[in-house]
């Protein structure tokens, strides 16, 4: 019990995280935060009149404080987990026609204010068969979160984890300096994605699929839908990496509904001085071609991942260049061969000459 205002007890806020004594209304108090996994949950606030007690009892405080963290932060979890539940059912309740595009935003508010202050990205995984039940899902989702935990780039993250249509969903925070660029926030996403599935599936097993950078509350449906669409077109194509990115598939996206026709005929022209060569001399250009987009025209990536030298790249690249008098400096002329090359995924084997 202590004589001491709110106002007083509160002196000097906000505080370091650190401990220490100090003095409110004539009270000597002595100052704990309560930290768990990078994340504060408070500070335990202990008043005395005797000093030296203090000194005697402090390592008491500070296991006192670790015991307060640690069921503070199970609380937090349980309340965060019994939310994500609720969203769930909303959004799926949302994809058959059952709830409103309100109801499942109220839902989501109830993940914390907080959270969708700052950019996210949005993911969906496969799940094992033996997660469709709810006690297999609750462990499912605990399991996640104490890996994410374990690590120290994600142990101060706040992300959601839920199930919907027996998938899991997942909204992960992205720091505003790695949203602004696409690469940081795709490697960052990865992490995020292998540490949540690689290491209990295995390298290559399983597939997760990451919406584009979301900003508000009221994004993260759309997120949902391009990791969706993400898994669709991937699957179409008969991709098989572990992380699908919807922003490598947006154009597919945005171009699905072109006639066969027009993309067969479009890649006939472009392609046709390269394609009437030599069969294996056409396959291998087209391959390097292929590659060499792959890895957004990154010249020292391609001969990686050929394994062949820099300058036959440059090589093939050259003739490739004058055989379809394209120019590939010209941003024009690689959206061109952009377009091209993605029709041809989009179409079956006996279309794509």
């Amino acid at each position: 019990m202590t004589h001491c205002s709110e106002m007083e007890l509160l002196s000097d806020w906000p505080w370091h995280q650190d401990h220490r004594f100090y003095k409110a209304a004539n009270n000597l108090l002595y100052r704990v935060p309560l930290l768990k996994n990078g994340k504060s949950y408070g500070y335990l606030l202990v008043q005395t009149e005797n000093l030296l007690e203090v000194h005697d009892m402090e390592g008491i405080f500070h296991q006192a404080a670790v015991i307060l963290s640690y069921h503070l932060e199970v609380i937090r979890n349980q309340e965060a987990s019994a939310a994500g539940s609720r969203l769930g059912t909303a959004m799926e309740r949302y994809l058959k026609g059952n709830a409103s595009r309100k109801t499942v935003l109220e839902f989501a508010e109830a993940l914390g204010s907080t959270f969708w202050s700052t950019p996210y990205v949005c993911m969906v995984s496969s799940t094992r068969a033996d997660a469709w039940d709810h006690e297999s899902q609750r462990r499912r989702l605990r399991e996640i979160q104490d890996k994410l935990q374990d690590h120290p780039k994600t142990a101060s993250l706040e992300s959601h984890h839920f199930y919907v249509m027996n998938r899991v969903y997942s909204l992960f925070p992205i720091p505003e300096e790695e949203a602004k660029e696409r690469r940081q926030y795709e490697n960052y996403a990865r992490l995020c994605a292998d540490l949540m599935y690689a290491w209990e599936h295995g390298a290559g097993a399983g597939t997760c699929y990451i919406s584009k950078v979301r900003m508000r509350m009221e994004e993260f449906i759309d997120g949902f839908r391009e990791c969706a669409e993400a898994e669709r077109i991937s699957t179409e194509l008969g991709l098989s990496e572990p992380v699908v990115m919807f922003a490598d598939l947006e154009f597919i996206y945005l171009f699905k509904h072109i006639p066969q026709e027009v993309m067969s005929r479009y890649c006939s022209y472009l392609f046709r001085p390269l394609l009437d060569k030599d069969g294996e001399y056409a396959g291998e250009m087209m391959h390097t071609l292929e590659t060499y987009f792959v890895n957004n025209g990154q010249v020292n990536e391609t001969p990686r991942e050929l394994f062949i030298h820099r300058n036959t790249v440059l090589y093939r690249l050259e003739k490739i260049s004058g055989l379809l008098n394209l120019d590939l400096k010209n941003t024009d002329h690689l959206l061109l061969l952009k377009l091209g090359l993605m029709f041809r995924h989009l179409m079956p084997p006996d279309r794509q000459a």
